[in-house]
């Protein structure tokens, strides 16, 4: 099976986790591309083009833009149409998915042949997602899986079957060993918004922030480990 090509867009430092988690333990997950805007934008954009081209992309299968920036993000749904991009993965953050009508507006470029999906945060993203080849890619990145040995109340084994694409999964993993089972679930989440850069605090559209989102799925993958075990 060929693997899941993905082009990156970074803003600034963001995202630089995610293209080091796939480099890094990616099997059929390729980065093909990437490229980095100014973490600091302008309100408004009325030239998008100045900040990302055609020529500036490569042919991939899916493309994930923390360009965080709906000006940026409309204008890059467009080129991944022209392109032939099957899918587009943009945090659930991005204010173009957040406000109604810019996320309409996403929709109706992206039509049917370019498939949008915003997880709230990347590490709650799980098959089945409406697009086979963004399936394909969460059957490696997206919501954590663990497969845990312990001997005599304490874990002595922790392997990722499956891990967030900024690598938080593999961060808890390898400060499980070690902890009485008893405590392995609630340090899981407690690690996991320690490194997570998602939001804090409460949202107005959708509640408390993605960090405690991001403690919460790695809180319950652990407690299916143990269930499991």
């Amino acid at each position: 099976m060929r693997s899941v090509r993905v082009f990156l867009i970074k803003r600034g430092e963001i995202g630089e986790r995610v293209e080091a988690t796939i480099k890094g333990r990616g099997k059929n997950v390729k980065i093909v591309g990437v490229m980095t805007i100014p973490k600091d934008l302008p309100p408004f954009i009325d030239s998008p083009e100045k900040y990302i081209n055609s020529n500036d992309l490569q042919p991939a299968d899916i493309l994930i833009a923390y360009t965080l920036h709906p000006d940026l993000t409309l204008h890059l749904a467009r080129l991944a149409v022209d392109m032939g991009i099957k899918a587009m993965l943009i945090p659930g953050e991005d204010l173009t998915w957040k406000k109604l009508g810019s996320r309409r507006q996403l929709l109706n470029l992206a039509g049917t042949s370019l498939k949008v999906i915003a997880p709230r945060v990347m590490c709650s993203l799980e098959p089945p997602t409406g697009s086979e080849v963004v399936d394909r890619f969460a059957e490696e990145f997206g919501a954590p899986k663990f497969v845990l040995e312990e001997r005599n109340g304490i874990i002595v084994k922790v392997e990722v079957l499956r891990g967030s694409p900024c690598g938080t999964t593999w961060f808890v993993a390898q400060r499980l060993i070690g902890l009485p089972v008893e405590q392995a679930a609630q340090r899981a989440g407690l690690l996991a918004q320690f490194r997570c850069r998602a939001s804090r605090g409460w949202d107005i559209f959708e509640g408390s922030g993605g960090i405690y989102l991001a403690g919460e799925v790695h809180m319950n993958a652990v407690m299916r480990a143990l269930k499991r075990g």
